[in-house]
C-alpha cells in the first residue's frame, strides 16, 4: 500500500492541534505516517503531542513561517503522497482513501483537491459561487483568489520537487502562489464532497492577521508572469489579473490616503521585476 505522509505545520496552537491530529489518527484503509513541524511555538504543544500521540514524528525549528515549516516536513517525508493539514483543520475520516483512489484511477493526475465545509464561530457558512473549486478554468480563476485549500490536497511526492515546494520569502499567500505554479502545466483532480473542515474566527489565524492579502498576491504574480513555462495564453491572463489588482489597491489606497499600500507595492516591484 503506497504511504502517504501527512503534514501539519503548526505555531502556539495547543488548544486547536488535538482536534486535527485527531482526524488524522482516524484516517482509514490508509498507511500514513504523521510529521508535526513546530515552527517555534511557546505554548505546550510540544508537551501535547509527546504525551497523547506518540506515534507522530514531531520536528521543532525556529519560528520561519508556515512555508518553510512545510517545506521540511515534506523534505522529512518518507511517503510517495503528501497530505497538508493546518493545524485549524479537520478531516473527514475517509478523506484520504478517497483521494488516494481517484489517483490510483488517473496515474497522469499528480494532485487532486476536494470541497470543504465552512464554520466561522460555530456557525456554518455557505460558499460563494466565485469559490467554486472545480477544474474548468482554473489556472485563470485561481488568479483572482485561491480556490485550493492546502487541507484539502493530496499530492504525488514529485509534483512538489518539480516545482520547488512553498516559497518561503511570501509572508502570505505561498499557497496561492505554489498552486499557480501547479496550475501553469498539471490538470488537476476535484472531488465534491466536503471531506474538510475548516474553521475560521480564531484570533491567531493567519489570514484574519494578514492585511491587503492581494498586495502578496501581486508579488506572486509578478514571479510568476516571468516564468518560461507560461503559454502565451497565459501570460495575457496574468497580465490582466496584474493590472486590476493594481488599480484596486491603489484606488483604496488614494481613497484612504494609506501610503503604507503604495510604498509596499512600489517596494514589490522594484524587488521583483
Amino acid at each position: 500500500m503506497a504511504i502517504i505522509s501527512v503534514i501539519i505545520p503548526t505555531f502556539n496552537r495547543a488548544t486547536l492541534i488535538r482536534r486535527a491530529l485527531c482526524s488524522v489518527v482516524q484516517q482509514r484503509n490508509v498507511e500514513i505516517e504523521i510529521i508535526v513541524v513546530d515552527d517555534g511555538s511557546t505554548d505546550n504543544t510540544e508537551q501535547l503531542i509527546k504525551e497523547e500521540f506518540k506515534c507522530i514524528r514531531y520536528i521543532k525549528q525556529n519560528h520561519a513561517g508556515v512555508s518553510a515549516a512545510r517545506n521540511v516536513g515534506i523534505n522529512n517525508a518518507k511517503g510517495n503522497f503528501i497530505a497538508l493539514l493546518d493545524s485549524d483543520d479537520e478531516w473527514e475520516k475517509l478523506k484520504l482513501d478517497i483521494q488516494l483512489q481517484y489517483l490510483m484511477k488517473n496515474p497522469a493526475i499528480n494532485l487532486v483537491h476536494c470541497n470543504e465545509k465552512w464554520i466561522k464561530e460555530g456557525i456554518e457558512i455557505g460558499q460563494k459561487k466565485y469559490h467554486d473549486k472545480n477544474s474548468k478554468n482554473l489556472f485563470e480563476r485561481s488568479l483572482r483568489r485561491c480556490l485550493i485549500s492546502p487541507s484539502s490536497v493530496l499530492i504525488r511526492k514529485k509534483l512538489f520537487k518539480s516545482v520547488g515546494g512553498f516559497d518561503e520569502t511570501l509572508t502570505a499567500c505561498e499557497d496561492y502562489d505554489l498552486w499557480l505554479r501547479i496550475l501553469i502545466k498539471e490538470e488537476v483532480g476535484y472531488i465534491e464532497e466536503q471531506l474538510v473542515t475548516k474553521y475560521g474566527g480564531h484570533p491567531n489565524q493567519l489570514s484574519r492577521e494578514t492585511r491587503y492579502l492581494d498586495l502578496y498576491r501581486l508579488e506572486s504574480l509578478f514571479k510568476l508572469i516571468k516564468s518560461p513555462e507560461l503559454s502565451q495564453l497565459q501570460i495575457v491572463q496574468i497580465q490582466k489579473e496584474i493590472n486590476y489588482k493594481k488599480k484596486i489597491l491603489f484606488s483604496g489606497a488614494k481613497k484612504h490616503k494609506n501610503f503604507f499600500v503604495v510604498n509596499k507595492l512600489n517596494q514589490i516591484q522594484s524587488n521583483v521585476l
